[in-house]
């Protein structure tokens, strides 16, 4: 069988490089490829990557990192910093964390080595992007985890606890629903197409330092094979071809045997044939009788199969039941536990509201403080303003003062009464003056307080008009919904019903359900009254819009035939017959129940309703005070009282709890939509005048808002004015008094200067007053920012606050009718079991019956014939009529045969025939399986060329592309058996910018040892920057790439590294680097990380140019 697995690989490496030829037929020119990988390019570029890509790493006593967090930008990532510290260790968690083996990692042998020497446990956490961008969405599970994915590992250095946990961008942990956390991390890498064990995608030291000190040409080949899973597929052909040669030659073999059956048939039949002739009645007769009475205990048997059977299934509905009860009772334990752990976070919530709610009053209250005093302090501002100037006018107007004084007090004392009654009405217009500032400052205080209140109303208005909007559309987006639904029925349901109940008819024609479901469970419900159809819709809740399954796997078929971006729930239950509701379960007598108010056409819609919503024990009622007297008693078979308008009261802790209902939700139990239809047209007319209203108190209340504005501007401009006219009076009045002593005395200019000197003292006091206020209104300033910013997030703390509330509410009442349901369900539960038991001691009791008398007949048969016989196709009745006649027979029949029994010639002849069929049956099926193989064989074969051509095309066009970045010529040369051993072999043929003839030409060359070190480095690396674009991986990953090249030909790769990066902000780009960057800088799309080496004490790490050395 080895051989013929050899004599297979050869064949099929045979046909492969036959059909070398046909590659062409169906692939481009490499010209069409080249062109069509451009435009993919620039089309690529106007955008970056929505999902795929790394965010953020975080990593926790992983290796050398203690903590550490590293944040990746969306293109280009350059991590550099001296050996030991730590940048391998970033690439090395990004495998270990997404499920890779330790050994391609190079770091360690196991996971727990992987963990920081004096840590017990290590965890790395990796968060990837999961958002939408435009109209493609490609997010995985964007319902589960959001716009970002975080996988968390966990590595223990000994013992078990480690393993992934998911987690969406808040931080939350997913629940997976039953999914093996291994399976989901391979989901999650398939979707985004994560190859962290492809050294393309992810490219290691080890594998860096192996790729670019190896130059054999079958090295790269192997490469380029294993890099784009070609080596995988041509492995698979290989084992198929073996199997194939495997098939046809047990064919042949099987096929060698059958003329040598078909003699030993022949003779068979010859020997039956006379043996039926010879065949004696009396053996016939004995053979009889003895299968009649074993027929007859057969028979008998067969009878107590069935009693057996049945005792079987009360057994197993027995132990059913069982198992549902001990379920039943810990999900009562559960849900008694969820709904007082519910209510102490609902008080607590309650607290924080409050408590969050004075704080944010305070804080507005501590705003509008500043805020006066902010305006204050502009004002008294703008008053040190108005002195300096009226200071610097006074100082100007008294040296023309004094100058004139000079003059006047040589023309004498003829003005002097003139002056003094001047003085006396200087002196009253100042008293008038100071009253009127008093008045107008006050009335501006309180208008002040008038413009913020107006503010505030407007705000809210803003707020309601907003919120009106909102209603306004989903009210109208309803009554379209349901206009449409007129002419469909379904569609009231959801809207994607309709859809989804034509899938699952055709679905059930094909034959995927095993029982059709049942749904949506509305559209077999009706209402016998309307009054109450609003509050059977509220009682039924989500049941209504529910689909029913009898078993798991139609759940399953059921699950995915739901449309994308749909929700649908689904309810397991069993399709028995209606269930009978016995007197004692339902709701006192005199009581109207749901189950009394609705006609249900299904049985399992009906059992279900029963089972989830207690309609026999929901109670309808007109008037709250009913509802009140019934809930106060407390009866065990009323569980619920609603209202018409959908209100409810129950008891919860011995304790009445009345909740309303939602009036603007459209009864979709109703016969006739029109009405709701109506009223949902109305509601949102009503919210469109109530906006217009709201939008005419905002204007009303702007025009207020602006007349105020307007009178505070003339108040303080008033009063600015008032207060430059009471200086100009006071320096007035204090000049005329100086006048009226000099006519009196001497001419004394000494009061002039003084006067002069002490204005120019006050504009300097004023001025530093002015300083002092700008820094007070700057201070000011940034307390009333800072206390806004409070304000907001304080807003925004009690806005979730309230949200997370309401959450906390609806999970009690959900958890509350869970806790219900289940404590119903067990009581059913156990009576059943009870029922059921009763059931299989009397079917016990009539098995111990039968199973004696049965007895009995065995007796009979076994004395006439020992060894069990078993019936054949006629029954006991027919067999005593056979006996009869072959007795009567006999006597004339006896000495005619003799020799051998027929029973065993048939028997022989019969086991033959039945070996012939059976090799011929074989030997059919074996011909068609070897006829698929082939079939499959030829068809995967043919597609594995085209692949390989496609990518050598793609790889070489994308060769050249790179290489001609740095004005070079470069082509990739395959053979796929140009080896010495019939291997492949990949040579890179080449021809650098600087390498040129006489004639101006360029030397090629195909050897890689004809060009320096850098050079032939850069050349490896384009290669390998064109397989990483065959493959199409989002995440480029390459550590130590650039070791071996020199300084000019790094700088060069870098250059194109990040023109190559720019042109493909779809990709991510991870390179790390032990060496300085030749002149790299940071940008909007590129990210230099530059890592500190961490302390090790005792401990050193093994340098790149020893392991060369040493490898050398």
């Amino acid at each position: 069988m080895a051989c013929g697995g050899k004599v297979a690989e050869e064949t099929i490496m045979e046909d492969v490089s036959n059909e070398e030829d046909e590659e062409s037929t169906g692939v481009e020119d490499e010209s069409e490829v080249f062109a069509d990988q451009n435009e993919h390019v620039d089309s690529r570029s106007a955008y970056e990557a929505d999902v795929g890509i790394f965010e953020k790493i975080r990593l926790e006593n992983f290796m050398s990192h203690h903590l550490f967090e590293f944040v990746f930008g969306s293109n280009v990532n350059i991590i550099c910093g001296q050996n030991g510290s730590g940048k391998s260790a970033i690439i090395a968690a990004l495998q270990i964390g997404l499920g890779a083996r330790t050994s391609s990692a190079d770091r360690g042998k196991s996971v727990s080595s992987y963990v920081r020497n004096g840590a017990t446990f290590g965890t790395i956490k990796i968060q990837i992007r999961n958002r939408k961008v435009g109209e493609v969405d490609n997010r995985y599970n964007p319902h589960l985890y959001g716009d970002a994915i975080i996988v968390e590992r966990k590595l223990v250095r000994t013992g078990s606890g480690g393993g992934w946990t998911f987690r969406d961008r808040n931080d939350r942990k997913v629940k997976l629903g039953g999914i093996a956390p291994r399976e989901e991390l391979t989901r999650i890498l398939d979707h985004f197409n994560l190859r962290v064990e492809n050294p393309i995608a992810v490219l290691t030291q080890q594998k860096s330092k192996q790729f670019l000190s190896s130059g054999k040409d079958t090295d790269r080949y192997k490469f380029f094979m294993e890099a784009t899973g070609l080596q995988q597929v041509k492995s698979e052909l290989i084992a198929i071809a073996r199997v194939k040669t495997e098939i046809s030659q047990i064919l042949d073999k099987k096929k060698s045997f059958v003329e040598d059956i078909e003699k030993g048939l022949a003779v068979l039949k010859k020997r039956y044939d006379v043996a039926q002739e010879m065949s004696t009645l009396e053996g016939r007769i004995e053979e009889l009788e003895s299968l009649w009475a074993w027929t007859l205990v057969a028979e008998e048997e067969d009878t107590l199969e069935k009693y057996k059977e049945q005792v079987k299934v009360f057994e197993e509905r027995i132990q059913e039941h069982q198992n549902n009860a001990e379920i039943c009772e810990q999900e009562v334990q559960r849900s008694r536990a969820q709904v007082d752990s519910l209510n102490e976070e609902i008080n607590t919530a309650t607290q924080k509201i409050r408590a969050q709610t004075q704080k944010v009053n305070s804080t507005r209250t501590e705003l509008r403080s500043l805020k006066q005093q902010i305006s204050i302090q502009g004002k008294e501002k703008n008053a040190c303003d108005s002195a300096i100037r009226d200071a610097a006018r006074r100082a100007s107007k008294l040296e023309d003062d004094l100058r004139a004084a000079r003059a006047k007090h040589e023309q004498g004392n003829s003005a002097l009464d003139d002056i003094e009654k001047d003085l006396e009405e200087k002196q009253a217009e100042k008293r008038r003056s100071e009253a009127n500032v008093e008045a107008l400052e006050a009335e501006l205080g309180k208008l002040v307080e008038q413009l913020h209140r107006v503010r505030d109303d407007m705000q809210g208005v803003d707020r309601e008009s907003q919120k009106c909007k909102i209603h306004e559309d989903r009210a109208r987006s309803e009554a379209q919904q349901y206009q449409k639904s007129q002419g469909n029925s379904l569609s009231k349901w959801g809207r994607h019903i309709p859809e989804l109940q034509n899938r699952i008819d055709k679905a059930f024609a094909e034959g995927k359900f095993k029982k059709k479901p049942i749904g949506p469970v509305g559209a077999y419900v009706n209402v016998k009254e309307e009054e109450w159809a609003r509050a059977i819709q509220h009682c039924l809740g989500s049941t209504l819009s529910a689909y029913l399954v009898d078993n798991s796997h139609d759940q399953g078929v059921l699950r995915k035939l739901v449309p994308q971006r749909s929700y649908q729930a689904i309810i397991q239950t069993q399709f028995d017959s209606r269930y009978h509701i016995p007197r004692s379960a339902t709701a006192p007598h005199g009581l109207y129940a749901v189950m009394d108010a609705i006609t249900v056409s299904e049985d399992p819609v009906f059992n279900v309703l029963v089972d989830q919503g207690e309609i026999e024990k929901q109670i309808l009622v007109k008037s709250p005070s009913e509802a009140t007297m019934y809930t106060e008693r407390e009866h065990p078979n009323i569980r619920k009282c609603w209202l018409p308008d959908g209100s409810q009261m129950y008891t919860r802790n011995s304790a009445a709890v009345y909740r309303s209902g939602e009036r603007h939700l459209p009864v979709l139990l109703a016969q006739d939509m029109t009405d709701q239809i109506n009223a949902l047209l109305s509601r949102a007319e009503d919210l469109a005048r109530e906006g217009n209203e709201l939008r005419a108190r905002k204007s009303s209340i702007q025009r207020e808002r602006d007349e105020l504005s307007q009178k505070e501007l003339t108040l303080t401009r008033g009063s600015r004015d008032t207060r430059k006219r009471i200086s100009q009076l006071d320096f007035d009045i204090s000049r005329l008094q100086s006048a009226i002593e000099e006519r009196a005395s001497e001419f004394d200019s000494s009061s002039w200067d003084a006067q002069i000197a002490q204005t120019r003292e006050d504009t300097e006091e004023q001025k530093r007053k002015k300083e002092d206020m700008a820094k007070k209104i700057d201070d000011l300033k940034e307390a009333m920012s800072e206390t806004n910013h409070t304000l907001d997030n304080d807003k925004d703390l009690l806005e979730n606050l309230g949200g997370e509330l309401e959450d906390l509410k609806k999970n009690l009442d959900e958890s509350s009718d869970a806790y219900r349901k289940a404590v119903a369900s067990s009581s059913q539960g156990k009576a059943r079991m009870e029922k059921l038991k009763t059931m299989k001691e009397d079917a016990m009791q009539a098995l111990q019956n039968f199973e004696e008398k049965l007895q009995k007949e065995i007796d009979s048969a076994m004395q006439l014939a020992p060894e069990r016989i078993y019936r054949g196709q006629k029954n006991s009745s027919q067999l005593e009529s056979d006996i009869k006649k072959l007795k009567a027979k006999l006597r004339g029949e006896q000495e005619r045969h003799a020799g051998r029994s027929l029973l065993e010639i048939e028997k022989e002849y019969i086991e033959a025939k039945q070996r012939k069929a059976k090799n011929d049956h074989d030997l059919r099926k074996m011909d068609e399986h070897l006829r698929r193989v082939h079939t499959g064989y030829s068809a995967r074969k043919k597609k594995y060329l085209r692949m390989r051509h496609q990518t050598k095309v793609e790889t070489n066009v994308h060769f050249k592309y790179f290489m001609a970045k740095r004005r070079h010529m470069g082509e990739l040369i395959f053979d796929d058996k140009g080896g010495e051993n019939g291997e492949g072999t990949l040579r890179l043929n080449v021809a650098m910018s600087n390498h040129k003839k006489k004639d101006g030409g360029r030397y090629r060359t195909g050897e890689m040892t004809g060009l320096s070190g850098g050079e032939r480095n850069y050349t490896t690396f384009c290669f390998m920057l064109a397989l990483g674009e065959s493959i199409n991986v989002p995440v480029r990953i390459m550590d130590e790439f650039d070791v071996f090249m020199d300084a000019q030909n790094r700088r060069s790769c870098y250059e194109t590294l990040i023109d190559v990066s720019k042109d493909m902000p779809g990709r991510q780009f991870v390179f790390v680097s032990p060496l300085e960057l030749p002149n790299v800088q940071a940008s909007l799309r590129v990210k230099i990380q530059k890592l500190a080496p961490p302390e090790r004490p005792g401990v050193r790490q093994q340098y790149l140019e020893e392991f060369v050395n040493v490898s050398t």
